[in-house]
């Protein structure tokens, strides 16, 4: 009888280890789950940044093409400066939401960032330098939203 007694002992102390083991297992699983979840939901933060940010740029090109122009009469015209004051508002709250814009004149060019739509020959200046930048290009967290058109020099050999 104790050998009866000793083989269920060890069938159930086999069984609570097996029991035990899968619960680990589960638990371990959810937490896996639980990150994935949030991971994933902070990817469809980003994305939906992305769309909507994506949507606002040209208003923020608007803003600058209009800043350009601005006759110099009217420079110091406290409307003037309201409208540029309502620009570099708009760009902070972009750039508080994880845009940054790309560096480009000066710069030498990089496909993975600039988008190339003219060129010039400069002697004077370094062989792929960019010279001018037709429209900003932007990373959102770092990830390439709009590449950057820029003006390239180019020396012909």
């Amino acid at each position: 009888m104790k050998e009866k007694n000793k083989k269920k002992v060890e069938n159930i102390e086999q069984e609570f280890e097996e029991i035990k083991t899968l619960l680990q297992r589960t638990q371990a699983d959810f937490i896996n789950h639980r990150r994935r979840v949030e991971e994933d939901k902070a990817n469809f933060v980003k994305l939906a940044s992305a769309d909507v940010i994506s949507q606002v740029l040209p208003v923020l090109d608007n803003f600058r093409l209009a800043a350009r122009h601005v006759p110099e009469n009217l420079k110091n015209d406290n409307w003037v400066m309201g409208v540029q004051a309502i620009e570099k508002q708009l760009e902070q709250v972009l750039c508080a939401n994880g845009l940054e814009k790309i560096d480009t004149k000066g710069q030498q060019f990089d496909p993975s960032l600039h988008e190339a739509i003219s060129e010039v020959s400069d002697k004077k200046i370094k062989d792929n330098e960019i010279v001018n930048e037709n429209m900003a290009g932007y990373l959102l967290n770092g990830k390439l939203i709009r590449p950057a058109k820029v003006i390239v020099n180019h020396i012909k050999k």
